[in-house]
């Protein structure tokens, strides 16, 4: 039987040590192989479960007061997954918002630290969601945006002045 023959395949699937994994997920098209993988991939039934539950018996009765309990989760969650996933230590890994939300973030912190700055000025070749956030900032705070390919060796004559460089990679 060669590797390409479908009863090689069957054979392959009635000896698979985890098929019963497969029972665990909603499966709308049982014939349908699902392989994107930039997807969330199929949904696993225990977390229809679990949003129900936090819905109804978190969310729902508790409001805003709820948040006293989940408002640290980013460390032990980021040490569970860390260890998990990725084998780190704990403290190394945090679960927190994306890298949009964060980048803008800290983009207002540093504009906030340093009052009076009139200019931010960015690497044109930033991705491009990272420029419509400084555009965003810029544009709610009354600055400049200057989107340029200079190499950070030439803004340390700048200093002082009243620009600021927010690098993003």
């Amino acid at each position: 039987m060669k590797v390409t023959d479908r009863e090689y395949a069957l054979e392959l699937d009635r000896n698979d040590p985890l098929a019963h994994f497969k029972s665990q997920f909603v499966i709308g098209d049982p014939d349908m192989c699902y392989l994107d993988g930039n997807s969330l991939g199929r949904l696993p039934k225990a977390t229809i479960t679990a949003i129900n539950d936090f819905m109804t018996k978190e969310w729902g009765p508790e409001v805003v007061t709820g948040w006293s309990h989940w408002v640290d989760e980013a460390q032990p969650t980021g040490d569970l997954l860390g260890e998990a996933a990725l084998g780190a230590a704990a403290g190394q890994v945090l679960v927190c918002d994306t890298t949009s939300v964060n980048f803008y973030q800290l983009c207002l912190a540093a504009i906030h630290a340093r009052p009076g700055r009139k200019t931010i000025i960015t690497d044109a070749a930033n991705f491009p969601t990272d420029r419509y956030i400084l555009d965003g900032i810029a544009k709610q705070f009354g600055l400049n945006l200057s989107l340029s390919r200079m190499k950070i060796q030439l803004l340390q004559p700048m200093n002082g002045s009243q620009q600021m460089f927010l690098p993003h990679t």
